[in-house]
């Protein structure tokens, strides 16, 4: 488990410097296909708004992702890791036809070391970088679970409005990262939310 641990904390620090030198930019470790970063400007290097065909073919190129199933509402994959820790579900919602939303479920760490759980780091080494890329952090906590989030945009009226939310549930062992394009998310009456997929 300190190996995963220490393997997680390399490849925040790559998410950190990566995020550090591109604002809208994605940077993909391309020997892993692992994500390091992503921006306003969609999620990994697939632009929102982008068609199903096209994240298809993007999430084709890479290896360690494993296409899972296709619904009316989204794609989902297995495998690969994102920021250097390994990924269970990756769920890609539309709307209207247009990519809007992202969500990474990793798999869920168990132990207990140094009395300290697993989880609750992990938790911690993804939430460092997304305080210092995207600013202060809202924390909504529930009796078994915490949910963090962040907005890139600086008002209502930014084109390029996106959230980014961490759910940990304890008792649920579930981990998920969020990445959400508001504007494309309100262009149907009909809400896509990847986790009900």
């Amino acid at each position: 488990m300190r190996i995963i641990i220490l393997l997680a904390g390399l490849g925040l620090l790559q998410f950190c410097v990566a995020a550090k030198g591109a604002d809208d930019a994605v940077a993909i470790d391309d020997t892993t296909n692992s994500a390091s970063a992503t921006g306003t400007s969609g999620f990994l290097d697939i632009a929102w708004g982008s068609s199903v065909a096209e994240v298809k073919t993007a999430m084709a190129a890479r290896q360690e992702i494993v296409f899972s199933r296709e619904s009316t509402d989204g794609l989902e994959y297995g495998g690969g890791t994102f920021a250097g820790v390994p990924v269970d579900i990756w769920q890609l919602g539309f709307v209207d036809g247009k990519f809007c939303k992202a969500a990474v479920s990793f798999e869920y760490p168990v132990n207990y070391i140094k009395g300290v759980w697993a989880a609750d780091k992990l938790e911690e080494a993804l939430t460092e970088p997304l305080d210092q890329k995207y600013g202060k952090v809202k924390r909504e906590h529930a009796p078994e679970s915490i949910t963090l989030s962040w907005s890139t945009g600086k008002d209502d009226t930014s084109p390029n409005l996106e959230t980014i939310t961490l759910f940990h549930s304890w008792n649920a062992h579930i981990m998920r990262l969020t990445y959400s394009n508001d504007r494309l998310e309100m262009g149907s009456s009909v809400m896509v939310d990847p986790s009900d997929l």
